[in-house]
């Protein structure tokens, strides 16, 4: 049994200046928000041998809890005083999910047929008070999985043909939804030398929108632009197909992954015309559909053939595209990066992690990953072990964001934490096991649904 705790607040002001005819006015504003719950999580696993060639696995996870969420948002005229909007927003949420799955391995002379059930239900209860008023709903996101596989080996060929059944039922308070979808999976491994392998996996499965995603809410952005879900969306559909190349030995690890992943029915975020309050609305539909391909390069290098020197590194140039509901193409490619340096030495240890960011799809923006430039030690004396560290050496935590060309909404933010620069840490630890120490492997890993918030 453990738990889950989470308390976060923003403390904001600002000042917006807007242009129109020759005509300038400046207004300032001030935003309050803050959300806190505690995620107490029962989780059960029972496992048993049945005769030499049957094993039955049980996994039970269960959660309840309460969200507190609110957020204050207000701006006003600096010449006049006057009100520009007024937004006081506050949703209590009470959240009961479970997860329950069940699994029967038999084992062959060859090979393996493992078939299961697992079902996940999530249920919430919303005390919301937004734009619109106060009310009062519940919501329901069911997700049934039913499967079977068979793994072998033939040579040098290992391989697993799987084939489930997939069942998402989502119940806003407006919209039920309910989807069967078939879901075959394929994984091929075949050994090229003793140091290099070769794997293609491909697979078929439901995606469910967020609970966020489906929600109601309506959120204040600015005085003409509102934020809002859509219960109305339907469940994607995800094809991933992963092609594999490894290489290592004493002095390389070294992999290539050529990846292709295609999205039906895709949850995208945009900005339309909202009837409702005449301005702009941050909304999601489902797009046609999203295609993400590229290469994933990673791998490290040992010049001493061990740990007292390790350099990695992970590229990846990549590209998506988004083909929305009207036919526009959305289109962004980026190369993702990753660099390590890492020593060892006996009980003592350092590294220094840095990257160069790059901007991403991130619902309706491109979005860049945060920055790195890190450093961290330790050092291990028989049960203690001492850690040191500098996050973000020299310089801020910094994020940048910005619109889509294609958007009705031309916006950009750019935001660097002073506080961040440079930010000390210091750690101790100590490992109470005593005596012989037994490993158990899980094979059933299952967790509830996040926290529902704004």
């Amino acid at each position: 049994m453990d738990a889950a705790i989470s308390n976060s607040f923003v403390k904001g002001k600002g000042n917006s200046f807007f242009y129109k005819d020759n005509i300038s006015k400046e207004h300032e504003m001030l935003k309050n928000s803050n959300s806190d719950y505690v995620i107490p999580t029962l989780d059960l696993y029972f496992s048993k041998k049945i005769g030499k060639k049957d094993e039955l696995s049980a996994n039970f996870v269960g959660s309840h809890f309460t969200t507190n969420s609110s957020e204050f948002a207000k701006e006003w005229e600096i010449t006049s005083g006057n009100s520009v909007y007024d937004n006081d927003m506050n949703l209590k949420a009470k959240q009961t999910g479970i997860v329950g799955e069940l699994s029967h391995v038999h084992s062959f002379e060859k090979g393996q047929l493992s078939s299961g059930y697992r079902i996940s239900n999530t249920s919430i209860s919303n005390d919301l008070q937004n734009l619109a008023g106060f009310s009062q709903y519940h919501v329901n996101y069911l997700e049934q999985y039913l499967y079977t596989e068979y793994s072998g080996k033939k040579d040098k060929l290992s391989y697993r043909l799987g084939i489930g059944m997939s069942n998402i039922h989502n119940k806003s308070a407006e919209v039920t939804s309910d989807q069967y979808t078939l879901t075959p999976k394929i994984i091929l491994s075949y050994q090229l030398k003793n140091n290099q392998t070769l794997r293609f996996s491909s697979s078929y499965k439901p995606q469910s929108p967020s609970s966020a995603a489906l929600s109601s809410n309506v959120v204040q952005w600015a005085p003409n632009i509102v934020q809002r879900g859509n219960p109305n969306l339907k469940p994607s559909q995800v094809w991933s197909n992963n092609l594999i190349y490894s290489f290592n030995n004493k002095y390389f690890d070294f992999n290539t992954n050529l990846y292709y992943q295609a999205t039906d029915k895709a949850i995208n975020q945009y900005f339309v015309l909202d009837d409702d309050t005449g301005g702009y609305a941050l909304t999601y539909e489902n797009a046609k559909n999203l295609q993400l391909y590229g290469v994933q390069l990673s791998g490290s290098y040992k010049p001493f053939g061990n740990r007292l020197l390790v350099l990695r590194a992970f590229i990846a140039p990549s590209s998506e595209i988004i083909k929305t509901n009207n036919g526009a193409l959305i289109k962004n490619n980026y190369l993702n990066n990753f660099f390590v340096i890492s020593s060892e030495y006996k009980s003592f240890s350092i590294q220094y992690q840095f990257n160069i960011p790059v901007y991403t799809l991130s619902g309706a923006f491109l979005s860049t990953n945060e920055n790195m430039n890190h450093v961290f030690a330790s050092y291990k004396f028989k049960e203690w072990t001492f850690t040191t560290g500098m996050y973000w050496m020299g310089m801020p935590s910094e994020y940048k964001t910005k619109s889509l060309p294609e958007s009705l909404v031309n916006y950009s933010r750019h935001t660097q934490i002073w506080n961040n620069k440079s930010m000390f840490i210091l750690g101790l630890s100590y490992d109470f096991s005593k005596g012989k120490k037994n490993q158990y492997q899980k094979k059933l890993n299952n967790n509830t649904a996040p926290a529902a918030t704004f």
